[in-house]
């Protein structure tokens, strides 16, 4: 997915501004800060919805409760702001959400444009690169340091890795990375592990760089740990000499 900034910030110039000391339309400082939202960020969220429920688009004086709620993917943990919505679409999203695929073709568009997405195809768009770490963020680094192909490579190359987390927005998912960074010499090897909705651990990509030559990029680590003992870059599998 690509982002211009015009497109996240939407019509960020027809709702004023909000100081962090003062409320923004009845939702307090506190409301948007659960969720992990500056008040710039909020109030960037509120001019994009243009003063509507960003579904069925009724505005938000003419809802029952006055007000417009912060929705977010559950999966994903408070991080994942999606919109602002009224209270009976935020309701029945959340019966949606439970029910399987969202076939509504106006839930279909509001899920496809949902605001943590953008946010995050803009900012590597612009490569501005940023972590907002689920609630089991911290575990997830430590699990992917631990993943198999991340030990393969640390075993072989005989170094620790740095370990790195980003995130990655594509076809309406948000995928959780971790980039695990072996520097030997003038050799860097790379191995991103990835984490989406499912949780289940992957390889994304093996990259491995040398001064002076093109990127090897490897779906495997035994691919790549093959391609790395034909090149003598890594000490001999276990149990043969040295050659």
């Amino acid at each position: 997915m690509s982002t211009s900034e015009a497109d996240v910030t939407g019509r960020a110039g027809s709702v004023e501004p909000s100081e962090a000391a003062r409320r923004h339309d009845g939702s307090s400082c506190n409301t948007h800060r659960q969720y992990w939202m500056s008040c710039t960020e909020f109030d960037l969220l509120r001019a994009r919805a243009d003063g509507r429920c960003e579904v069925c688009r009724t505005p938000e004086q003419a809802t029952p409760a006055r007000r417009l709620g912060i929705d977010h993917a559950h999966e994903y943990g408070p991080g994942a702001v999606r919109g602002l919505l009224c209270s009976s679409c935020n309701s029945a999203l959340g019966v949606l959400d439970r029910s399987g695929p969202v076939r509504d073709m106006r839930f279909k568009a509001y899920l496809g444009n949902a605001w943590f997405m953008q946010v995050t195809a803009w900012a590597r768009a612009s490569g501005q690169l940023f972590w907002t770490p689920p609630e089991d963020g911290f575990e997830f680094l430590a699990a992917a340091r631990q993943y198999s192909a991340v030990v393969s490579v640390e075993r072989a190359l005989g170094v620790a890795p740095s370990m790195a987390p980003h995130t990655a927005a594509e076809a309406g998912q948000l995928t959780f990375c971790a980039t695990a960074t072996f520097v030997q010499a003038d050799l860097t090897v790379r191995v991103v592990i990835t984490r989406g909705a499912s949780k289940i651990l992957r390889i994304g990509e093996i990259t491995v760089e040398r001064s002076a030559h093109e990127p090897a990029r490897f779906s495997s680590s035994s691919d790549a740990l093959k391609w790395l003992r034909a090149s003598a870059w890594v000490l001999p599998a276990p149990g043969r000499n040295e050659p």
